[in-house]
């Protein structure tokens, strides 16, 4: 029943919502009606990557740091009291370099 009438007012609304427009555009010709559009449309998001392989980044200094003891199983919070480094920036080193990584990945970057 519900589903009835969300298509009646659907239906009611567009309807409704067209011949208002038309009016607008009568009253004011720089106003075009929705079915026209003035510009193309916007491009679609930017094309997959071809391949799915990790950038070669080469590491630096602190994030090679963080990747090795990240491959001991330290943790974060362990790295952070190690190095008296912010959490956050940490955080950030991983994300950015997609720590940890293994040495053949290392060697390549």
């Amino acid at each position: 029943m519900k589903e009835e009438l969300r298509i009646k007012y659907e239906e009611y609304y567009r309807k409704r919502w067209l011949k208002q427009t038309e009016e607008d555009s009568k009253r004011n010709p720089l106003i075009k009606g929705p079915w026209t559009r003035t510009k193309p449309p916007a491009p679609a998001a930017l094309a997959p990557p071809k391949s799915t392989s990790r950038p070669s980044i080469k590491l630096p200094k602190q994030a090679t740091i963080v990747n090795k003891l990240m491959r001991k199983n330290y943790s974060l919070l362990e790295i952070r009291d190690l190095l008296d480094e912010n959490l956050k920036y940490l955080f950030d080193l991983e994300k950015r370099y997609d720590l940890p990584r293994s040495d053949d990945e290392i060697n390549d970057g």
